[in-house]
């Protein structure tokens, strides 16, 4: 299933920062700017969701991502708890919304990309919501540890 990625490399200051930090604080520093990031993104997401009974939206919630070496983030999808996938349970047809998949018995339908859309028109915005919370981030770990 594709997925929207916005993969920043960093600023020049954050980085030397980020590299002055031990490898857990840092994580935890980036993880949580994400989080701040996309939580202002989900409203806009929210409201560019089409909406029948309301599910959908309800269920849009931003997630972290599954931990690993390589990867630190957080993703927005449906809050199926049951379902490691970006949209499961109740709310799978979000998926055919979004990517614009075939069901069977239905015709093909284009997809919406209502995620998709939404990350690249507010791009700028959610990278600058980044930087500013991550370099909070980084202060808080500074001046706990002076």
């Amino acid at each position: 299933m594709p997925k929207v990625q916005l993969i920043l490399t960093g600023d020049e200051k954050l980085n030397r920062r980020l590299a002055a930090l031990q490898k857990n604080d840092a994580k935890k520093a980036m993880r949580t700017a994400a989080r701040f990031a996309m939580n202002r993104l989900l409203p806009r997401i929210k409201a560019a969701t089409p909406y029948r009974t309301g599910l959908l939206r309800k269920s849009m919630r931003v997630r972290a991502i599954q931990r690993s070496r390589r990867q630190i983030g957080v993703k927005i999808g449906t809050s199926s708890k049951a379902s490691k996938k970006l949209f499961g349970g109740k709310t799978f047809y979000g998926s055919f919304i979004e990517f614009g998949k075939t069901v069977k018995g239905v015709k093909n339908q284009g997809a919406y990309h209502m995620i998709e859309g939404t990350t690249e028109r507010h791009k700028e915005r959610i990278l600058r919501y980044y930087y500013w919370e991550l370099g909070k981030e980084i202060d808080k770990v500074v001046n706990r540890t002076q």
